[in-house]
């Protein structure tokens, strides 16, 4: 499959995108800490970097991140690398999605995400034009697809636009328009290590939900969400 040239906007670093550190996208993405920072370089000055001809990745005072799209793409591109397939076929099909899509960010998009299924080493995207595959090495995890597709809300362009890491039942959500990115209570924006870090200093839970106004499960999820970091 040959990759396209494409006339679709890039994706550069702006407020309201979601700025995440390094850490963070290890600690969200739960992927190990050298897999990711490869991955990151290869955004930032690889193969990568130079096929997307975009500001996929900032630097600030010598601290890398992304920003929300870039980093619910590189959990599925992550995940299409375990599976052994070359980082070169998954350009290609990145490619051929954004076109087909009109977005610069396709796998973070509703229709390619939801419209991903596998059979054995096979990975497959049917679109309204065709079916396009990928092969890997070994089978692919669509469980973390599926999963990934649970935790998520999609805006009016089906783009990725809020995720909720630890399931939407609880009321944490990491929203690029809110503290940039930062994870923060639905219903405000308390940080969750907020409470965590008084939970640890002994305070009983239904106290810190008192002293902030908020529901004890609020506190509850609070601290598992930090338990899980």
């Amino acid at each position: 499959m040959q990759a396209k040239t494409t006339t679709i906007p890039t994706n550069p670093f702006s407020i309201g995108k979601g700025i995440f550190p390094f850490p963070d996208v290890v600690k969200i993405l739960d992927m190990p800490y050298r897999k990711v920072y490869a991955w990151m370089r290869r955004y930032w000055k690889g193969e990568l970097g130079e096929a997307f001809k975009s500001n996929y990745v900032w630097e600030v005072d010598g601290s890398r991140g992304v920003n929300f799209l870039t980093l619910i793409e590189l959990h599925t591109m992550m995940h299409l690398a375990d599976a052994g397939v070359h980082t070169q076929e998954v350009l290609e099909v990145r490619e051929t999605l954004a076109v087909l899509y009109g977005t610069p960010t396709p796998f973070a998009h509703k229709a390619v995400l939801e419209g991903m299924y596998t059979e054995g080493n096979e990975v497959f995207w049917k679109t309204k034009n065709d079916t396009i595959s990928l092969t890997g090495k070994k089978p692919f995890q669509s469980d973390a697809i599926h999963s990934l597709i649970e935790k998520l809300d999609f805006n009016r362009d089906s783009l990725a636009s809020k995720y909720y890491p630890i399931g939407k039942e609880k009321p944490i959500v990491i929203d690029p328009r809110r503290q940039f990115g930062s994870p923060v209570l639905i219903n405000n924006n308390i940080y969750p290590q907020t409470l965590y870090y008084l939970y640890k200093g002994g305070e009983p839970k239904d106290f810190i939900a008192r002293l902030y106004k908020i529901k004890l499960e609020e506190v509850e999820a609070a601290i598992e969400y930090c338990q899980t970091q």
